[in-house]
C-alpha cells in the first residue's frame, strides 16, 4: 500500500455530478445574460449534483486515509439538505420556507465542505498540483464572489449571473480533480483499476 489514491467507479459517477452540477450553473446564467430569462429547472436540480460530487470527494481523500471527522457527517447532511431542496423546489416551484431553508443550508453546507476537503487535497502529493487546490479556493471564494454578483446587479440585473458562471467553472474544476489520476513520487501518473461488477 504506497498510499497514493486513483478513481474508481464511483468516483468517475462523483467527478461527473459534480461537472453537471456546475454546467447547470453556467448554462443558466449564460442564458440570462443572452437573454433575461431563466431557464426552467437548472438552478434547481445543481445542489444536488454538487452535493454528489462533494461526497465523492470525501470517499476519495478517505480512501487515501485522510478523510476528518466532520466531512463524512458533513457531506451526508448536504446531500439530504440538496434533496429537500431538489425535490420540494421541482415539486412547487415556490420558494416556500422549508425549500429556501434547505436551499440555504445546502449552499452554505457545500461551501463549508469545500474549505474542510479542500484544506485536505491541498496537502496530498498523490494528485495533481494545481488542480488539488481548487475545491479550498473555489470555498473561500463562493461567498466573496457572490457579493460582488450583489454589486454588479446595481449595474445590470443580469450581471448578478457572472459569479454564478464563475462558481459554475470552479465545480467543473473539482470534478475533474475528482476522477484525477493519482501521482507515483517519480510524477508519473497512475489511474487505479476499478473493480469489476
Amino acid at each position: 500500500m504506497e498510499g497514493a489514491v486513483g478513481p474508481t467507479r464511483s468516483s468517475w459517477l462523483g467527478g461527473a455530478a459534480a461537472a453537471i452540477g456546475g454546467l447547470c450553473y453556467v448554462v443558466k446564467g449564460g442564458v440570462i445574460l443572452a437573454t433575461g430569462h431563466q431557464p426552467p429547472v437548472l438552478f434547481e436540480i445543481a445542489p444536488i449534483f454538487l452535493a454528489v460530487g462533494l461526497r465523492a470527494l470525501y470517499l476519495r481523500l478517505r480512501d487515501a486515509g485522510r478523510g476528518e471527522g466532520i466531512a463524512g457527517p458533513l457531506t451526508a447532511s448536504v446531500l439530504g439538505a440538496a434533496t429537500i431542496a431538489t425535490v420540494g423546489g421541482l415539486a412547487t416551484r415556490e420558494d416556500t420556507v422549508t425549500v429556501g431553508v434547505a436551499l440555504a443550508l445546502c449552499s452554505l453546507g457545500l461551501v463549508v465542505g469545500l474549505v474542510v476537503l479542500g484544506r485536505t487535497a491541498r496537502h496530498l502529493p498523490e494528485l495533481p498540483r494545481v488542480r488539488r487546490v481548487v475545491p479550498f479556493a473555489l470555498g473561500l471564494a463562493t461567498i466573496p464572489l457572490i457579493m460582488v454578483g450583489g454589486a454588479l446587479e446595481s449595474l445590470g440585473e443580469r450581471l448578478l449571473e457572472i459569479p454564478l458562471i464563475l462558481i459554475g467553472v470552479g465545480w467543473t474544476a473539482v470534478g475533474w480533480l475528482v476522477v484525477a489520476p493519482s501521482r507515483h513520487p517519480d510524477g508519473t501518473s497512475r489511474v487505479r483499476a476499478s473493480p469489476t461488477v
